[in-house]
């Protein structure tokens, strides 16, 4: 037998590679992640909105507090006010001390009649300031005349505008006039409001140059004026030092902290959801939330207050209810929001 000889090649082989590249790394598309971002804020936005419109009623709400005007019994001249805007006073606290001794009135008069030559300089200033204070009052009345008058001719023009019967530049006249108005009156209020000031500075200066406050202090006819309720808030000082105070004037406000409500207004239609002792969410404009009942509903429908009422739209009557907090831990939160608005959540079902 015969064996074939093979013969391998021995020289370099002729095959060849190619070292493979790493595949790229893909790149984050941020826009994708921005649009899925704003869909879902989209999504939950109206799933919010849609959830409490099927669920809840929603009411505008006013947070107030009982108040208690401050008058004295009899015309009197007060002497020293102790209690200033936003002090905290107890019952049996002297909010301010008076005399009864002098005609009040008749001193009140005798600031407005004609001073003799010979009377100090105080008294001379109080007739002009006087005359002033009446000239701006007299002002600011056919200011505000006038702004009624061209208010109904700007509804007049507003209508003729949209019907094509007058050009859009009359009724912008007409607007800009208007805004002179209240400009012109609110110019006036604050002239109004610095001279009533002069003018109670001047009857102090003249009650002074005349020996009023030591002849008070000789006398020791003083009487004080004590709180008469436990516990509240002093909201205004209608009055200063030595001035008139007639009975029938308001000398300072005092709002009740035990006795703070939440005046809510619903729509008519949402009255079958609206019964006494139903417990609510209150949203303060802190974004906090507290819990409260409602006391009574009104069936009496009322006007909307002007903040919660919708501008070149008829005006809205609503039903309006009292709710009051459950618990003391509520009311001093509630205490934070004097007069301020809120938003009321009245749950529909009552199974949910």
């Amino acid at each position: 037998f015969f064996v074939k000889n093979f013969g391998f090649r021995k020289n370099d082989t002729i095959f060849r590679y190619i070292r493979e590249k790493n595949a790229p790394v893909k790149k984050r598309n941020y826009d994708r992640i921005i649009y899925f971002v704003i869909l879902g804020l989209i999504l939950l936005f109206f799933g919010k909105y849609f959830f409490y419109k099927i669920f809840y009623v929603e009411a505008e709400g006013l947070v107030l507090m009982e108040k208690l005007e401050i008058r004295n019994i009899d015309d009197c001249r007060l002497v020293k006010i102790y209690a200033k805007e936003g002090d905290t006073v107890m019952r049996k606290d002297t909010l301010f001390t008076f005399v009864e001794d002098i005609d009040a009135s008749q001193g009140l008069s005798n600031f407005s009649v004609t001073r003799n030559p010979n009377s100090s300089w105080p008294q001379k200033d109080i007739a002009s300031t006087e005359k002033a204070i009446e000239m701006a009052k007299m002002d600011i009345k056919e200011a505000q005349r006038l702004s009624l008058k061209l208010t109904h001719i700007i509804a007049k023009s507003r209508n003729q505008v949209i019907l094509g019967l007058q050009p859009k530049y009359k009724l912008e006249e007409y607007e800009n006039q208007l805004e002179e108005y209240h400009f012109e009156i609110e110019r006036k209020r604050k002239e109004l409001e610095y001279l009533i000031n002069f003018l109670n500075e001047l009857k102090i200066l003249d009650m002074r140059e005349r020996g009023f406050t030591s002849a008070i202090e000789k006398s020791g006819g003083k009487k004080a004026f004590l709180c008469p309720i436990d516990s509240g808030f002093v909201t205004s000082v209608t009055k200063k030092d030595f001035e008139i105070a007639l009975k029938t004037e308001e000398i300072l406000t005092i709002h009740k902290h035990k006795e703070i409500i939440i005046k809510a207004f619903f729509d008519q239609g949402d009255y079958s959801y609206l019964k006494k002792g139903r417990r609510v969410t209150v949203e303060f404009p802190d974004g906090s939330t507290g819990r409260g009942e409602i006391k009574n509903i009104y069936t009496a429908t009322t006007k909307l207050p002007e903040e919660f009422q919708k501008k070149y739209e008829s005006t809205t009557r609503s039903l309006s209810a009292d709710i009051v907090p459950i618990s003391k831990e509520e009311l001093s939160h509630w205490n934070y929001f004097y007069k301020m608005s809120v938003k009321i959540y009245v749950v529909k079902y009552t199974f949910f």
